[in-house]
């Protein structure tokens, strides 16, 4: 189940009785409810608390956000860098979100907007003149 913010009273019950019916009929059943506020559970389903995880998911830091690009730009020599400027607008853009990281720097990648530059050894975002 995912949510942008509270799940409907309906929701809530119609996972109370899957929850149910998957410990009596199929116990090694994990089932993820993804939100982007913390859930406020109805009391219907107030059991589900009990044997219930939660994981807080943070946005990367840039240092992270730099190794997700080394990993989707294959970059595997350590010796190659990448610029910083390519890692800001990056990470700006997707506000540290890693499906939208691989996202912009997909579509920046199918642009043929990264390059590599020998001179500095890095992964850069080109240059655009005023006519591009």
């Amino acid at each position: 189940l995912e949510g942008d913010g509270d799940i409907d009273p309906s929701s809530w019950s119609l996972l109370a009785e899957i929850m149910q019916r998957a410990k009596e009929e199929c116990p090694t059943i994990m089932i993820i409810v993804s939100s982007r506020n913390s859930p406020t559970i109805t009391s219907a389903a107030s059991n589900l608390r009990r044997n219930a995880v939660q994981v807080k998911l943070t946005p990367f830091e840039k240092n992270e956000t730099e190794q997700y690009l080394r990993f989707l730009l294959r970059i595997e020599d350590t010796e190659v860098g990448i610029d910083q400027r390519l890692i800001d607008v990056v990470h700006d853009r997707a506000n540290g979100c890693p499906l939208f990281i691989e996202s912009v720097a997909r579509w920046a990648h199918e642009k043929n907007l990264i390059e590599f530059v020998e001179g500095s050894n890095k992964m850069t975002l080109k240059m655009l003149d005023e006519r591009s």
